[in-house]
């Protein structure tokens, strides 16, 4: 068992009392991911503002694909040894639907999510992070995201954490 079994935590800036929340999100739709939703969903609607990982509306969504490219114009077939693709290539296919050909130019991290999506079961129609985005915006909160390495290196070494386990 996790010393801290929850992903959602409380953060506090140096030097001010007022609580800000963060919620870890697996970019997965299944029951695991959505294990705590409920208790994110009572902070988020606390507080006044909605920060993800990534801009998650239409325009940001279509950047994402950029992150999951591999460099350089390599393939996936250049990556692994000729048979070794092959029979990965078969095996996902026949166990998953998925032509691996048609994500030749991506990273092997977003395969496995591709993987991932299919063996597990599916419960809101849209991933985790998707879905709690969904639940700001209808909520009317204002919204931003945490695209940069660098910002999100600064903005998570100005606060004070603390796991937070209870509404």
């Amino acid at each position: 068992m996790a010393k801290h079994p929850s992903v959602l935590f409380e953060i506090i800036r140096k030097g001010n009392t007022v609580p800000h929340y963060i919620f870890g999100t697996m970019h997965m739709d299944n029951e695991d991911a959505f294990t705590h939703v409920e208790t994110a969903i009572i902070y988020l609607k606390k507080c006044d503002f909605y920060y993800a990982e990534m801009n998650l509306d239409a325009r940001g969504l279509s950047e994402i694909g950029n992150y999951f490219l591999l460099k350089n114009g390599t393939t996936l077939d250049q990556i692994f040894k000729r048979n070794h693709y092959v029979r990965i290539k078969k095996i996902l296919l026949k166990s998953f639907g998925i032509d691996l050909a048609h994500f030749i130019h991506l990273i092997p991290f977003y395969i496995q999510t591709l993987i991932a999506e299919k063996a597990l079961n599916s419960r809101y129609g849209l991933p985790l992070d998707h879905f709690l985005w969904q639940k700001a915006l209808e909520s009317g909160k204002k919204w931003g995201a945490l695209k940069l390495l660098r910002i999100k290196s600064e903005f998570f070494n100005k606060y004070r954490w603390r796991f937070r386990l209870n509404p």
